[in-house]
C-alpha cells in the first residue's frame, strides 16, 4: 500500500510500532503498522456479540506521506525512490499561490510549509511531481 497526501497541511511523527492490545471492553488499541488493522477488525466483527457495536478503524496511511517528505522510515515499508519527474504525475494546476493571496494566509502557508515536520516550502515543480508519485497508484 502506498501512502497518500494529508489534506491538513501538518503532520506529527508517530511512535514506533507496538503490539496490538484488546481492552476488556473489546476495543482494540493498535499503535503498530496499518497492515495489522484489517485482520484485527475482521476478527472483532466475526466474534460473538450480544449487543450492537460500532467499529472504527483508523489508519496512518495516507497520512504518512509527511514522514516520506521528511525522509523518515515508513512504518509500513518503503515505497522506493521516485522516478524522474517526467515519469511522475503532472503538478497540480494550483501549485502557485494565488496572486491576490491575503497576507495572513501567506504567512500561515509559509510557516507550515517551512516547518521541519512538513518541509515542502522549498519544493519546486519537479519535486512536487515526485511527491505525488507514491499516491498515483
Amino acid at each position: 500500500m502506498r501512502p497518500g497526501i494529508s489534506g491538513s497541511g501538518t503532520c506529527r511523527s508517530r511512535q514506533g510500532p507496538g503490539p496490538a492490545r484488546v481492552r476488556r471492553d473489546g476495543a482494540i488499541k493498535n499503535n503498530g503498522a496499518d497492515s495489522e488493522i484489517p485482520a484485527l477488525a475482521a476478527a472483532f466483527i466475526k466474534s460473538a456479540r450480544e449487543k450492537p457495536f460500532l467499529l472504527v478503524t483508523s489508519f496512518v496511511n495516507p497520512h504518512n506521506i509527511c514522514e516520506w517528505a521528511r525522509g523518515e522510515e515508513l512504518k509500513d515499508g518503503a515505497v522506493g525512490e521516485p522516478p524522474p519527474p517526467e515519469r511522475c504525475p503532472p503538478a497540480v494546476e494550483n501549485l502557485a499561490p494565488p496572486r491576490d493571496e491575503a497576507d495572513g494566509v501567506l504567512l500561515m502557508r509559509r510557516s507550515y510549509q517551512n516547518n521541519r515536520l512538513f518541509p515542502v516550502g522549498g519544493f519546486d515543480e519537479n519535486r512536487w511531481r515526485q511527491y505525488r508519485w507514491p499516491t498515483s497508484g
